[in-house]
């Protein structure tokens, strides 16, 4: 067993002898009680030190590799979730949602034209009716709309 001075102990660890002081108070540098002078035991104090207050300290190698592992296993559900058809890349819901509200502008635009012939000379009940009929229409249209049909669209223009 070697056996080290304070003093020997910080030039080799780089630190002052308070520091080793405060490290030895602390229980991380081991005193060799052997010995009156009251030097370190080298291996172990050196064991401990690297053990407690090492560079990577601060890296708790299995905390990584299970935040590395649940970061896999997200992608791999998201890739599963994407082949299901559970989820879409933002630019198809982009396009999707475009195309939808260019589908909504373009039916009200026609309702007036549509409508205006129909709707002369009757009364206010069976206007409200005649538009109630042909705006309901025009929702269960667009409520039929099915981004799956986009992205197969899509996939043939390709």
């Amino acid at each position: 067993m070697v056996t080290v001075t304070q003093k020997q102990m910080a030039q080799v660890l780089g630190v002052s002898l308070t520091r080793i002081n405060k490290l030895v108070a602390d229980g991380i540098l081991v005193k060799d009680t052997s010995l009156a002078r009251g030097g370190l035991r080298f291996a172990e104090s050196m064991r401990r030190y690297y053990c407690e207050c090492g560079e990577d300290k601060d890296v708790n190698y299995a905390r990584e590799r299970a935040l590395w592992m649940k970061a896999k296993r997200q992608l791999a559900e998201l890739k599963l979730n994407k082949t299901q058809g559970q989820l879409y890349e933002s630019a198809v819901v982009e396009d999707a949602f475009l195309r939808l509200t260019t589908l909504v502008r373009q039916k009200l635009t026609v309702l007036p034209s549509k409508l205006a012939r129909t709707l002369v000379g009757l009364n206010a009940d069976e206007i409200y009716a005649a538009l109630t009929d042909e705006v309901e229409s025009c929702l269960a249209e667009m409520a039929e709309y099915d981004i799956n049909e986009l992205q197969d669209e899509d996939a043939d223009e390709d």
